[in-house]
């Protein structure tokens, strides 16, 4: 049998076929998610490394009555609270929104409060290796320097890590090398301490500790989230991560708890005498009638907590036994179908004589699941069968139905959404990759004029996706309430003159004429900028939807008393009148909702965003947009604006 400190046995293990496969596979698939949805990339990322700390804590607590020094213990209670910091870290990302005002400044401070704890603890843990601690003060102090930690993050009063449009901060970048320098200390401490380890497993955990120690230099290089060194950063924690799992999972559990350290308990106490080994069976005995007493008495209550959320979900809930009568109904089912009444199912339920066509009361009460959805009468109905026993101990099924029918239709809506604005990006990106690869191989070929033509139409796309970009960031703006006004005055001749010159190219293109009536002394109080988003929207639409060689006429009223609603207001009325195709009449009250297209414009670009902005930003104004339209003849958007 070969020596396992042989580095050529070693060597043989860390770069097996296998390992080095699931390695480069797994880099190379989490590359490539990076590229394709990022913050998915990092919540795979960071929940790998959070399952890997989740074990770490269940091998170190469980072991704690079986071990003699305090290793395991501090390494074990540790990864919970790493854990949590991570999961913090996760949850406060940008672009998931689950923690209401988080910021990537306060992802990255729970990143390196995650980080400081990670390297302490473990330097800690070889500290304290040969000594005794109790494990509930260890518990309580993490729970209280973890969450200490936490709250100082919320109320913000933890030093400041990144600044949008600066970077990392010098806090930030010393800190991650303070974390490597404890690292390295703790790469020592394995060197040290390696009569006591096992030789491979002390390997692996130096070269986790040493891919651990290249993440966080990546971690210091960084100027935004996107860049590369953040992929790479990541990729490097998933490897060290990937040597962790090595070291404490696969030979912990194939030898357990003691494959670090050879300081197992070399011997067991000797068996107790015959009497004390009966106290001690009548001991445990006792302890097991009084557990399951206390678990008796869990169990009724939690069957009374879930009595009580059956009481009051929105959802129907109903009990059938293998007769089909209904033993429970939920209030939320009895409100909608009225009392029960000794009536079968399928009589309360469909009104039908026979049980339905898709039953599946019998398999259910057989053990198995069903979930399925029915679509009858224009409604889509979930349903969800599991077995259920009731409190006389009856096998029955248990039914939650669910009206999905406005999920059902907001998922059509995302799928024509998608599609539609797949359709946007794919026509100006493919001209200006088309255009630029004439540039770059038709150099020398192409005179002045067309080389001037080919930059002009790779200058117009990248507008169009500037401004579907720009519009679907105020989308997302406005679905978060984080839209603020910047209320100044000013003039709205000078506004629209603004306005028009950015679409003076689009004009010329249809040979179209601006017939403007403005007076110029008229002032807007407002925000300026969401103002002319607006105005910009509006007569992009009119050159949109108008023939070539029309007018578009836009005109402006002071002083004009708006009687919209209950309030009464003056301001000034501007009017945007076009000869285009016009809307149908029916149409019309849906024209302001998100991604609504009217049938007769499938063949003009846009996706359905420009209506629904606008008339978001004219209510943070107090005002009101409406439109009168005539089909073939063209229309005419009002919007009022409060002085």
């Amino acid at each position: 049998m070969q020596d396992n400190r042989d580095w050529r046995v070693v060597a043989g293990k860390l770069l097996n076929y296998k390992k080095v496969s699931i390695i480069f596979s797994i880099v190379i698939l989490l590359y490539i998610l990076n590229y394709i949805n990022q913050p998915l990339f990092h919540i795979i990322v960071e929940f790998f490394a959070i399952l890997i700390f989740g074990g770490i804590f269940i091998i170190g607590w469980n072991s704690r009555k079986y071990r003699q020094d305090s290793f395991f213990l501090i390494l074990g209670i540790s990864s919970l609270f790493i854990a949590y910091l991570d999961f913090l870290h996760t949850i406060s990302y940008p672009g998931l929104s689950v923690i209401p005002g988080s910021t990537l400044n306060m992802s990255v401070q729970f990143w390196i409060v995650a980080r400081y704890l990670q390297a302490a603890s473990i330097l800690f843990a070889f500290i304290m290796m040969n000594k005794q601690i109790n494990p509930t003060v260890m518990l309580g102090g993490f729970f209280g320097l973890s969450v200490g930690l936490s709250l100082l993050i919320f109320i913000g009063m933890f030093p400041i890590t990144y600044i949008e449009g600066v970077g990392l901060t010098p806090f930030k970048v010393i800190s991650e090398y303070l974390i490597c320098g404890l690292i390295a200390i703790s790469i020592l401490m394995v060197y040290l301490r390696r009569e006591a380890i096992d030789y491979y497993i002390s390997i692996l955990i130096t070269v986790s500790f040493v891919f651990l120690i290249f993440s966080e230099i990546n971690f210091t290089l960084y100027f935004d989230r996107l860049d590369f060194s953040v992929v790479l950063g990541h990729i490097l924690k998933i490897i060290s991560s990937f040597f962790l799992y090595l070291a404490i999972f696969e030979n912990g559990i194939a030898n357990p708890f003691d494959t670090l350290f050879k300081k197992l308990k070399t011997h067991e106490k000797d068996l107790e005498d015959k009497n004390k080994s009966l106290e001690e069976f009548n001991r445990i005995l006792y302890e097991e009638i009084k557990t399951r007493r206390k678990i008796e008495k869990k169990l009724k209550h939690e069957r009374n907590n879930m009595i009580n959320i059956m009481e009051t979900i929105t959802d129907k809930l109903y009990v059938v036994d293998k007769n089909y009568e209904i033993q429970y109904a939920n209030p939320s089912l009895v409100n909608e179908y009225g009392p029960v009444e000794n009536k079968k199912c399928y009589q309360y339920l469909f009104d039908m004589e026979n049980p339905c066509k898709h039953c599946h009361l019998h398999k259910v009460i057989d053990g198995k699941t069903y979930i399925y959805e029915i679509n009858q009468n224009k409604r889509i109905d979930h349903y969800s069968e599991k077995q259920f026993t009731s409190s006389d101990g009856k096998i029955c099924s248990m039914v939650i139905k669910k009206d999905i029918t406005s999920v059902k239709k907001a998922e059509e809506k995302l799928k024509q959404f998608i599609s539609m604005l797949s359709h946007e990006l794919r026509t100006p990106i493919t001209v200006i990759e088309q255009s630029l690869s004439n540039i770059i191989s038709l150099e020398k070929e192409l005179n002045k004029n067309d080389m001037q033509n080919l930059k002009k139409i790779t200058l117009k796309n990248a507008r169009i996706l500037e401004e579907l970009i720009e519009d679907l960031t105020i989308i997302s703006k406005l679905e978060e309430q984080r839209y603020t006004l910047e209320k100044r005055r000013v003039n709205a001749s000078l506004l629209l003159e603004e306005v028009l010159g950015t679409l003076e190219s689009k004009r010329k293109g249809k040979n179209l004429t601006f017939d403007v009536e403005i007076e110029e002394e008229i002032a807007l109080f407002c925000d300026p900028i969401k103002i002319k988003q607006v105005f910009r929207i509006l007569t992009d639409n009119a050159i949109k939807y108008s023939k070539n060689g029309e007018v578009i006429k836009i005109k402006a009223e002071n002083n004009y008393t708006s009687n919209n609603g209950s309030k009464r207001q003056i301001g000034v009325l501007f009017k945007f009148e076009d000869n285009g195709i016009g809307i149908p009449e029916h149409e019309t009250p849906y024209i302001f909702n998100r991604f609504y297209r009217s049938s007769i414009s499938k063949n003009i670009e846009g996706i359905g965003l420009g209506l629904s902005i606008a008339k978001d930003l004219i209510n943070l104004h107090d005002g009101f947009i409406n439109v009168e339209s005539d089909l073939g003849k063209g229309s005419i958007f009002s919007v009022f604006l409060p002085k």
